[in-house]
């Protein structure tokens, strides 16, 4: 099941190297699930040359389909779920599917999507699911609502005041796309601050480990307090870089603050990310996409982007030398322990 939805070990990968070493329970922090009858529109031309047109659908069913595949001889405990954040889907009926999906299941923590233009509105929906009985564990904001480029969207804009006030009332918890270059940026750290200053009840999940165009990034973010701050954690999909996973690592604290999460199913994008001067952050896949670049497609030795990123969490732990022990600890933490203390 990659682009063509059919699911391939690639290159043996997992079942070669991941399987053994990953532990037997796995919480998947990171989901998007959405039906195709509430896509309101195919994406334009320009659309297609992003990323994120990759995909606009995908069922609660398919969803464990692919965990069963990705993930086979593993046990999924239970998942973050929240819509596809995009201007071509329905928003109501987008988020009304979460409150479907969380009343069939309970192991599914929702998150509702929100519309930073329009506080009444998540309110609205907010109640709605109380009334089916059933409560959000938390929101998923996203720059694609106001019709800007990431790079170009402040973090008040996608988390106004007014937002924040609702989100703090509630005791909800964010599962943030950061803006600009993420957590490398000033201006995204200090909000950040500002946030878990002025509204006490908040926690945050910075997915993407934050999001970075480089390691330097998120240097920058382990050289601040945020890794410390006890409302602060991050989750690992798309992040396939070894020397991030080292240096967020080397501090303890965050041992109990890291969440796997596989970003279904853009993690199913065959390839890795990296900075190109033309597009910004893109992939070099194994496949061509609508939005590949000449010459970042074909690399054989790629396979699902869930899998690099498990891949260079298992070498930057090999490459801290820690006991058994130690290892089997951290590593049942992030695949589960660590989504369950913070979301129960």
């Amino acid at each position: 099941m990659s682009s063509n939805m059919e699911y391939s070990d690639h290159t043996g990968l997992w079942q070669s190297e991941l399987k053994p070493w990953v532990p037997e329970k796995i919480f998947d922090a990171h989901v998007h699930i959405g039906r195709s009858e509430d896509v309101l529109a195919e994406f334009s031309p320009d659309r297609k040359k992003l990323a994120l047109s990759t995909y606009s659908s995908l069922t609660r069913e398919t969803m464990d389909c692919w965990h069963r595949n990705l993930y086979s001889g593993k046990k999924i405990s239970g998942a973050c779920v929240f819509p596809f954040p995009l201007q071509e889907i329905d928003f109501t009926r987008s988020n009304h599917y979460i409150i479907q999906i969380m009343k069939s299941d309970q192991k599914m923590k929702g998150f509702l999507w929100t519309d930073p233009r329009d506080i009444h509105l998540n309110r609205e929906i907010f109640k709605k699911a109380e009334k089916e009985k059933v409560r959000f564990t938390g929101v998923k904001p996203y720059f694609d609502m106001l019709q800007k480029d990431n790079f170009k969207t402040n973090p008040e804009e996608i988390l106004p005041k007014s937002l924040l006030e609702f989100i703090n009332s509630e005791n909800l918890v964010i599962m943030l796309h950061t803006t600009g270059k993420g957590v490398g940026s000033t201006e995204v750290r200090n909000y950040l601050n500002y946030i878990t200053d002025n509204f006490k009840n908040i926690k945050i999940i910075l997915a993407h480990m934050g999001r970075f165009i480089c390691p330097e990034d998120f240097a920058q973010f382990m050289h601040s307090d945020l890794p410390d701050n006890p409302s602060v954690f991050l989750e690992t999909s798309s992040a396939a870089s070894q020397e991030v996973y080292e240096m967020a690592l080397s501090n303890r604290v965050l041992w109990d603050k890291i969440l796997f999460g596989s970003d279904i199913p853009f993690g199913l994008i065959s390839g890795t990310e990296f900075w190109s001067e033309k597009s910004g952050a893109i992939f070099r896949t194994r496949e061509k996409y609508s939005w590949s670049e000449e010459g970042s497609f074909g690399y054989e030795n790629l396979t699902y982007n869930t899998y690099h990123t498990i891949k260079a969490l298992k070498d930057a732990v090999s490459s801290l030398r820690m006991s058994c022990g130690e290892e089997n600890y951290l590593k049942e933490r992030i695949f589960s322990g660590n989504a369950i203390s913070l979301l129960s």
